[in-house]
């Protein structure tokens, strides 16, 4: 994972330090599971390196569930030297989405390496850890997509052949309204090829049946990516999203 270039490290850090440090300033917030998935190191090893940034008071690790994995976040310290904003401690209102989210990101990033994922929750790259604003990473597209605000995804992924896919993450059933509202936005949004939502089971099934008439939504259902994470079909099986 590449760095930003304006950060400048303390010698006391390790590489995987500093690849621990890029991927909060990616998400800000994400939990210990995460971090062991992207960066390839087993729970032992990450837990030595957290304690020790935690005494630097560059993270703050925090359990809000106690069958859950622990979250980190940047501190106000650890922001500064990535050069992003301080993360705000996660709301509980707020955590289930957010880290199925990086859930989503995750099994794309395995599923499609070829592409892209930008997330709407931060301006900087996860897939190719690049680093670089989203500006940058589009520069010479004859489209872009960051430029349409009739609806804001929770993340784009961009395919080589200049395609965009916008990732919606529904773990509850937004009213039918809104619902509608949201699929006619996308229709308009020139810029978006297709809407990609992975919802829970629940949610799947009413969104298949009410995106009949929109062709350019594929909804599949979120558990079955923490399936295909270990190994089993899951998410990307024929008949579901395959890019």
């Amino acid at each position: 994972m590449c760095l930003r270039k304006r950060a400048s490290f303390s010698s006391k850090l390790t590489t995987l330090d500093i690849k621990i440090l890029s991927f909060l300033s990616v998400w800000r917030c994400c939990d210990t599971s995460h971090l062991c998935q992207a960066l390839g190191v087993s729970m032992g090893v990450l837990r030595h390196r957290l304690k020790a940034l935690e005494g630097e008071k560059w993270v703050a690790v925090e359990r809000l569930f106690v069958e859950r994995p622990a979250t980190v976040r940047l501190t106000a310290p650890g922001a500064k030297q990535m050069g992003v904003k301080p993360s705000r401690a996660l709301m509980l209102s707020d955590y289930f989405h957010e880290m199925a989210i990086i859930d989503v990101a995750l099994g794309f990033e395995q599923k499609h390496p070829e592409a892209l994922w930008i997330s709407s929750r931060g301006d900087y790259s996860l897939l190719k850890g690049d680093g670089v604003s989203s500006r940058q990473v589009l520069k010479g597209w004859d489209r872009d997509p960051l430029t349409q605000r009739f609806q804001i995804p929770d993340g784009y992924l961009f395919f080589p052949n200049n395609r965009c896919m916008a990732i919606e993450v529904e773990l509850t059933l937004k009213n039918k309204r809104r619902r509608e509202e949201i699929f006619k936005n996308y229709a308009i949004a020139l810029d978006i090829d297709e809407v990609w939502y992975v919802c829970s089971p629940e949610v799947e099934r009413v969104l298949l049946r009410e995106s009949e008439g929109y062709p350019f939504v594929k909804v599949s259902s979120f558990v079955e990516i923490l399936a295909w994470r270990t190994g089993e079909k899951g998410l990307f099986k024929e008949g579901k999203i395959s890019g």
